[in-house]
């Protein structure tokens, strides 16, 4: 969605704006997560006077970001919670082991 090293008119965004003949705009940013992704459409809506739709893609790829604590992040009932800090072992772990090792605990559901 990004659109990196494309000029406007050859983006996802540019090109669906001019099939629906509606102006469009491209929020995306390069490496967010989806709950990352949500929090600049919140952000950045207000601007819009008349806004129709948002479209947003969803790839497996993003399943490891949206489990990455290690940054900020919303949690459950969409509450912004402070980065988690992990020993260097366990960020070696989610390097060899990306998704199991990145399951929440039970106490973290809480």
């Amino acid at each position: 969605m990004v659109g990196e090293g494309l000029k406007w008119d050859e983006t996802i965004p540019a090109q669906v704006g001019a099939l629906m003949n509606m102006q469009s705009a491209n929020l995306a940013v390069h490496g967010y997560a989806t709950d990352q992704a949500y929090l600049r459409i919140e952000s950045e809506l207000p601007r819009f006077q008349q806004p129709v739709a948002i479209v947003t893609l969803f790839m497996t790829a993003l399943l490891g970001r949206n489990l990455d604590d290690n940054r900020p992040h919303l949690g459950p009932g969409l509450i912004w919670l402070p980065a988690v800090r992990h020993s260097r072992l366990m960020s070696l772990a989610t390097l060899i082991v990306p998704i199991a090792a990145r399951r929440p605990s039970s106490a973290a559901l809480r």
